[in-house]
């Protein structure tokens, strides 16, 4: 900090204080020490000079310090270490990925090959039908058990002890039986019927038309228990001369309504069994083996988009660390001669600033006495001629330090750069394997073997 040698004088009241011991003749004109005014002044120049000294002092070693941290050829070392340690991480996550896509794709070969041998055991060259919506065959099973209900749940209600809930009732049962049955028939008999199987194909026959005959004698037991309701049976009566009226006369219906109402249980019977039929895949278990290949398939594209999304998201990671920890060795070397050069400004400006506490001193003790001499009758001592100098504080001297390390900065420069390409090329080569895998199969000797790429301290790791 600068002092002022005006303030500096007005606060010792040096002007006051050399007329005073003027007036008096002091200090002696013999005298070749300097007064109580003198080193008084002289001590408050040594204290300032001290002060800044001790501080000057401190700044070097902060310097140092900042040196210290800035070892350049220890951060390359560290460097190097993170390049090796980043590229055996993503090879130890390449490998972990590896394993997971070969178990998910040899399951995907595994349905493929238990598809074909279906198709082959049951001469099938067609693929099997996609899964279907079932929302428009719910809805068309709703209208025709709606079409079914109603008018003969109000026929029957007539008879009924219970009115129209009990008409309800049986008519619900009936339309429950006669809708499954066809679509029994539908889904079991008729898909099992063109089973390669011989017996299979006899029994889904056999329980199609068991279905279909089922579905005949619900639909004329319906009429025959209707015309004996409009006829003025109770419920209880009607139900039980069903059987001997379909004995006597199986065609005696009642009349039109009666007919109708068969013909339309027959007809709903026929469309839900026509719905059984493409519900799904017709020939029984091939569109159970087609799905396990679909699911195993879509779990091993699922599976290799994620594998590949945290594969980025991992040589990201790293790149960036590397790329960070590139920056902070550029910084530091960049920092060094930066803190040399400081450190250098820093002892000149010390240098300068003793020679302008020197010349504070010296004005000070001119200003002393000047009115010292004037304020005297005697002669004043010889030594008031002499030029002060301020002495005890020498050059502050600094060791060198040694060179920045260049061949080890290269060194640690060239491994970050290259470690970022490897991990690129770590990356780029895992799609590549990753397509291979997806095109071959990987227990087939003619599959491309992986290819290895050169790490940064020398060894091959299998990408």
């Amino acid at each position: 900090v600068q002092i002022d040698p005006k303030i500096l004088i007005d606060r010792m009241d040096l002007r006051g204080r050399a007329q005073e011991r003027g007036r008096v003749n002091q200090p002696d004109t013999s005298s070749a020490a300097m007064d109580e005014v003198e080193r008084e002044i002289e001590g408050t120049i040594r204290t300032v000079a001290s002060e800044d000294q001790a501080r000057t002092y401190d700044q070097i070693a902060t310097y140092e310090q900042r040196l210290r941290s800035s070892d350049v050829a220890g951060a390359a070392v560290d460097m190097r270490v993170l390049a090796r340690q980043a590229e055996s991480d993503m090879e130890s996550m390449l490998l972990a990925v590896k394993g997971d896509l070969r178990v998910a794709r040899k399951e995907v070969i595994e349905r493929e090959r238990a598809l074909d041998v279906f198709k082959r055991e049951n001469r099938l060259r067609r693929p099997a039908h996609p899964p279907r919506g079932h929302f428009l065959f719910v809805a068309i099973l709703v209208l025709l058990f709606a079409a079914e209900t109603l008018p003969n749940a109000v026929i029957l209600g007539e008879g009924e002890e219970l009115g129209i809930a009990g008409g309800y009732t049986v008519a619900i049962l009936f339309s429950l039986l006669n809708l499954g049955l066809g679509f029994s028939a539908g889904r079991w008999g008729w898909t099992n019927a063109i089973h390669r199987n011989p017996m299979r194909a006899v029994l889904g026959l056999v329980f199609a038309a068991i279905c279909l005959g089922g579905v005949v004698m619900i639909n004329f037991s319906l009429a025959h228990y209707r015309a004996a309701v409009e006829s003025g049976m109770p419920a209880a009566q009607a139900a039980a001369a069903v059987l001997p009226l379909m004995r006597q006369d199986p065609w005696a219906l009642g009349d039109i309504k009666s007919a109708i109402m068969v013909m339309l249980g027959v007809f709903s019977a026929l469309v839900v069994m026509l719905e059984g039929w493409l519900w799904d895949e017709p020939y029984p278990g091939y569109g159970e083996v087609s799905q396990h290949l679909r699911d195993a398939q879509a779990h091993y594209h699922d599976m290799v988009e994620e594998k590949l999304d945290y594969l980025k998201g991992v040589q990201e990671e790293f790149v960036t660390r590397i790329q960070v920890e590139r920056s902070r060795l550029r910084d530091r070397r960049q920092e060094i001669p930066f803190i040399m050069q400081e450190r250098q400004r820093l002892i000149a400006r010390f240098k300068t600033h003793l020679g302008h506490l020197q010349d504070v001193g010296r004005q000070a003790l001119s200003v002393y006495r000047d009115a010292n001499r004037k304020a005297r009758t005697t002669q004043a001592p010889k030594r008031f001629d002499d030029v002060w100098e301020l002495s005890g504080f020498g050059a502050i001297e600094i060791a060198d330090l040694p060179q920045i390390p260049e061949i080890e900065y290269a060194k640690a420069n060239k491994a970050l750069e290259d470690s970022i390409n490897k991990l690129q090329s770590a990356y780029e080569e895992a799609i590549r394997w990753i397509r291979n895998l997806s095109e071959h199969d990987p227990e087939l000797d003619h599959m491309v073997p992986p290819k290895a790429f050169e790490r940064s301290d020398g060894q091959a790791g299998a990408v």
